[in-house]
């Protein structure tokens, strides 16, 4: 049991897609968006008093490069905060690579 629905978890592209649709006919927005990024990444914010921290979790077996972009929001700085790892961003987003079975949390600035 879950605590949420997360269309990056279903093995099905178009079973992702059926339940991002219906969250977009219910009226609820994507606060960030991944960028040629393989499924098998899951990515998350969370945001309190304006700051911003991305934790995402690579579930393949392959280490994999993921780009980020958060939806209405200037990204000025970020860090990745579990291994140190180098985060480069620029006006379309944020890239970083994650190793298999691992995860990365970018504090954004």
């Amino acid at each position: 049991v879950g605590t949420h629905l997360d269309a990056a978890a279903l093995a099905e592209p178009s079973a992702a897609a059926l339940l991002l649709a219906l969250g977009e006919s219910a009226g609820i927005t994507r606060p960030l968006e991944l960028i040629n990024t393989p499924p098998a990444i899951d990515a998350h914010l969370l945001q309190l008093n304006g700051q911003r921290l991305i934790i995402l979790t690579n579930n393949g077996s392959e280490e994999v490069r993921a780009r980020v972009r958060l939806l209405g929001a200037p990204v000025v700085a970020a860090a990745e905060l579990l291994r140190g790892g180098a985060v480069v961003c620029d006006p379309t987003g944020c890239a970083l690579s994650i190793p298999a079975w691992d995860g990365a949390a970018v504090l954004i600035a």
